[in-house]
């Protein structure tokens, strides 16, 4: 029986005369006695009907596990079988195992939510306690599974033209990951793990990774310039594509951030991300050079949709595209309207991806969140993070790495916090699955690929003497130092330290750099190579009130006059001012915008700035 309350005197809802009403808590109307027991007769009737289809379709599934040559992806197998002859029955075979396996899986899980259902109707009717609610609730979960049954959301048919015929296989991916999984916290070296170089058994800022199902794993291996392909178990790489040192030319690669393996073509696609191009290399092993798919683009992350289209994220515009493979200009399927935090913007988008219904997935890097944008829409929806930068389990710190399974459940290398993280669908936080022990070199540590050893000579060298250095400095020559900093050492300075004249390894030590010399009065800065980490390694770090000389050296890397202007923000008593930079950033080299970002104490300006 549904809930009900007496109130009193005043109009029934379905007599509409004045009598003792009772309300129903279901639908918030009141009703007479009379009124209400009918009311309440109509639910049991619809209650009726559900239970009705609940075991209409039990038959239908019981139907299907009997015959699982009725599933129109096993229809499609067969006829292709049929039209390809001898020639691929083979193939045919293979392929129509699998599609049974997961139909069979699917079944099995589609077969354990409706008992849960079931289940439900009968306390329902066994307490007689439900009214609309709990009836539309019924219904719904009924629907979600019909719909499920009849369109398996996780397969597809994919085609591989030969010479003499279109080969298929069922490419699916396997939603059944429990809810409840437990996650090793000790992980297993597979590549690299021998320290920063470029032997064939190390790696060096490795970013983008693409694991193939016969397990061959495919690195960007970034900072060498050079794509390697090994499989588990091996202790050494192979070179597949550029290590010819950084450059422009067709056999050379400069900083790749992602890779993806096109099966149908045999070969890699590359974002070659400092000669924004997103390059094709065969997989050939006679291959001595890749080919231009795209140029002009700061691409960073690249995905591959099961209908080829390939989708790419532009660093530079804040926007992921869509290309058909093959042509030159895509069209913008996330983000488009400025850098920004809105849910119709981006602020560097770095890896992508792409699921069974095209909707594109989005790590928004400096916006330390992830989207999700549905095929066709105008704006996107948070899906991981959007709650600001930090470590709580509703955050996220530059996220990157990105990958979804069927059941919309995220998971994402949060970067910054030195975690891996997942957040299941709808859901306002996430869970650490593996690391968020701080940074290490552990089993059960992750970290940042930006260490070396040299950070430890260089904060002794600031510590020397106890602590009586006042001046330091290194000629434009010397070894670029890595700094960072841990939640154990961020109240460590070097207030002795007044002068430094230094060279380093990326800009991501800057912010670092700022929290081990909080006195400095004169700061020269060289950076020997880039990184893909800007003013978010400054987000809380004290202004340096006592620095008058900055001076910057970088012309390895791209900057935008909005990471200028975020360090100068820094420097509110700065006097003198020199910046060595490239840009391809309009606004850096006009002078109104520029002036406008400058330190009112400002009294000397040094400008080299190529454009």
């Amino acid at each position: 029986m549904a809930t009900t309350t007496s109130t009193g005197k005043a109009k029934c809802f379905k007599c509409d005369k004045d009598k003792v009403v009772y309300l129903c808590e279901g639908c918030s109307q009141k009703f007479c006695l009379m009124d209400l027991t009918e009311h309440q007769k109509n639910h049991g009737i619809e209650l009726d009907k559900i239970i009705t289809d609940c075991d209409a379709f039990r038959q239908k599934l019981i139907e299907q596990q009997g015959d699982q040559n009725q599933r129109v992806l096993i229809q499609q197998i067969d006829e292709w079988e049929k039209d390809s002859i001898n020639k691929i029955k083979q193939t045919a075979e293979e392929c129509r195992q699998i599609s049974i396996k997961f139909t069979v899986d699917n079944i099995v899980v589609i077969e354990k939510e409706l008992n849960k259902l079931i289940i439900d109707w009968r306390q329902i009717r066994q307490e007689d306690d439900f009214n609309e609610f709990h009836l539309d609730q019924l219904k719904k979960e009924l629907e979600k599974l019909q719909k499920e049954l009849n369109q398996v959301s996780n397969i597809s048919i994919q085609e591989h033209p030969t010479s003499f015929i279109n080969k298929i296989s069922i490419c699916g991916v396997n939603s059944n990951i429990p809810v409840d999984a437990k996650w090793a916290q000790s992980g297993m070296t597979v590549a690299g793990g021998h320290g920063a170089g470029d032997a064939i058994n190390q790696l060096d800022g490795p970013f983008g990774i693409f694991v193939d199902n016969d397990q061959t794993i495919v690195i960007a291996d970034t900072w060498n310039h050079r794509i390697i392909q090994l499989k588990i178990g091996d202790a050494n790489g192979q070179v597949i594509a550029g290590g010819h040192a950084s450059g422009n030319r067709l056999d050379q690669l400069n900083y790749p951030t992602d890779v993806l393996v096109d099966k149908e073509m045999n070969s890699l696609i590359i974002c070659d991300w400092q000669n924004r191009r997103v390059v094709r290399w065969s997989r050939r092993s006679d291959t001595t050079q890749g080919e231009i798919l795209i140029d002009n683009i700061r691409c960073f992350g690249l995905a591959l949709d099961n209908q080829r289209y390939l989708y790419v994220s532009d660093t530079d515009k804040h926007v992921v595209r869509r290309y058909k493979l093959g042509d030159k200009n895509g069209t913008i399927v996330a983000g488009g309207h400025g850098k920004g935090d809105g849910l119709n913007q981006l602020n560097y988008p770095t890896f992508v991806f792409v699921d069974q219904q095209q909707a594109v997935y989005v790590s928004d890097n400096e916006n330390h969140r992830v989207m999700k944008w549905n095929n066709g829409t105008k704006e996107g929806i948070v899906v991981a993070g959007g709650h600001g930068q930090g470590k709580a389990l509703t955050q996220l710190s530059n996220p990157n790495g990105l990958f979804v399974d069927s059941l919309g459940t995220i998971y994402v290398t949060d970067l910054g916090n030195d975690r891996v993280m997942r957040w299941p669908r709808e859901s306002n936080q996430g869970t650490v699955i593996v690391g968020g022990i701080d940074e290490g070199q552990g089993a059960n540590q992750l970290n940042s690929p930006e260490g070396d050893n040299t950070e430890e000579s260089f904060k002794e060298l600031l510590a020397a003497n106890n602590n009586r250095l006042k001046s330091i400095s290194f000629d434009h020559d010397s070894v670029g130092f890595i700094v960072t900093t841990t939640s154990n050492d961020q109240a460590v300075s070097y207030p002795n330290i007044e002068e430094l004249i230094v060279n380093l390894e990326t800009d991501k030590s800057l912010g670092h750099l700022f929290i081990l010399i909080p006195h400095i009065n004169r700061l020269h800065i060289n950076f020997n190579e880039l990184s893909f980490a800007s003013k978010s390694t400054l987000t809380n770090v004290s202004s340096l009130v006592y620095l008058k000389d900055f001076e910057l050296r970088s012309i390895n890397t791209y900057w935008s006059l909005d990471e200028i202007a975020y360090i100068l923000s820094k420097m509110p008593f700065l006097q003198r001012l020199a910046l060595y930079l490239r840009t391809e950033d309009e606004h850096l080299v006009n002078g109104q915008n520029f002036i406008q970002n400058l330190p009112s104490s400002l009294v000397e300006i040094h400008l080299f700035i190529i454009y």
